[in-house]
């Protein structure tokens, strides 16, 4: 194939190709570090020519004349081939790739995020899972501080020795540590949960560099047997969930599921309150509720397993229907919401619990 280099300079524009060709050209930027910029008239400037990176190429249309030229006091070599079929420069490719800092810049990504491996779970408990001991109620089995800084999540599996005694509620303590050796204390989760037919798992996002878990049995009389198991992993998860199915007992169900609404209605009788017990997940939600009408103030409260309040509205006196529509980010715990009516007549009410999100 004929092929010509042509110097391009910033001086003044290079006619590569004075009169239009019957045939299309190939072209390449034979420069390491320089750009220089092509049009199809002689007016061409650095500011209005398309640009052609150094080691670029391209294929020039037939029937177009050329013109080049460079960046101001630059040198550029030009080649233009009659064969236009784009050439492949492995060699070439490279150089841009180092030269305009992608390389770098790729390097830098993977370090900062990571490059994701298949999630192969890996047992953390110190000598291999499962660590075991004994709980009784208020009188906790303290798990070993587990060394979770190469995880994103972990998955914390318990099993429950008495199956008789499987639906009790459970309070697990999550310790977490900025340290491998657990002497400084970051941050403590309390969950209350069932352990339905003798198990229990939840993933939940790591927090500290290392963690610890305790367990407590809230209702039985006698010692119960626990083992737990707890893996690290590299799923990424935004907060532990799960949904609890509540009781105004400690016996409850757990259902797997990734929306759900509760509605809770009913009529209070007058000077008086009532409690609904709704179906919850731990995590983003929303309450809603129409009451009314109201002839004295009263309130309507969220509360934790605990009794602790996590939000109250107030209900003013009002002829019509009052309105709740509330965000609430629900605790890993049963939750209930007390409505207390001070009117001297009955006052209906409506409640929903909307989820928010996946599991």
């Amino acid at each position: 194939m004929a092929a010509t280099t042509y110097t391009i300079n910033g001086s003044s524009p290079t006619a590569v190709l004075e009169f239009a060709r019957p045939n299309d050209v190939f072209l390449q930027n034979l420069s390491t570090a320089d750009t220089v910029w092509l049009d199809n008239s002689r007016g061409v400037t650095a500011t209005s020519g398309a640009p052609l990176g150094a080691g670029a190429s391209k294929v020039w249309t037939a029937g177009m004349p050329l013109f080049a030229v460079a960046g101001a006091g630059k040198t550029v070599p030009l080649c233009m081939s009659d064969n236009s079929g784009a050439i492949v420069d492995p060699s070439t490719i490279a150089a841009q790739i180092l030269q305009q800092g992608l390389a770098t810049s790729i390097a830098q990504a993977i370090y900062v995020t990571g490059v994701p491996p298949v999630d192969r779970l890996t047992d953390i408990v110190p000598g291999g899972g499962p660590n075991s001991g004994t709980m009784d109620s208020g009188v906790g089995f303290v798990g070993p501080v587990m060394d979770c800084s190469a995880f994103p999540s972990l998955l914390l599996y318990i099993t429950d020795g008495f199956v008789n005694d499987s639906a009790k509620m459970r309070q697990i303590v999550v310790r977490w540590f900025a340290d491998a050796a657990g002497t400084l204390p970051i941050g403590t989760e309390d969950w209350f949960i069932p352990i339905i037919n003798g198990e229990m798992s939840v993933s939940v996002p790591t927090r500290g560099r290392s963690v610890q878990f305790e367990a407590l049995a809230l209702t039985t009389a006698t010692q119960d047997a626990i083992n737990f198991w707890v893996f690290g992993s590299y799923r990424s998860v935004p907060k532990a969930r799960f949904i609890i199915e509540n009781t105004a007992t400690d016996t409850m169900t757990v259902q797997v599921a990734s929306e759900s609404i509760t509605q809770w209605a009913g009529n209070a009788s007058a000077t008086s309150s009532v409690t609904g017990y709704p179906k919850v997940t731990a995590g983003p939600g929303r309450l809603t509720a129409r009451i009314g009408p109201i002839t004295t103030a009263g309130e309507m409260t969220l509360l934790s397993f605990q009794g602790t309040r996590m939000a109250t509205w107030p209900l003013p006196v009002s002829a019509g229907v009052t309105i709740i529509d509330a965000d609430v980010d629900f605790p890993i715990a049963p939750v209930k919401i007390t409505l207390a009516n001070n009117n001297v007549a009955v006052l209906s009410y409506t409640v929903a619990v909307t989820e928010v999100g996946e599991l």
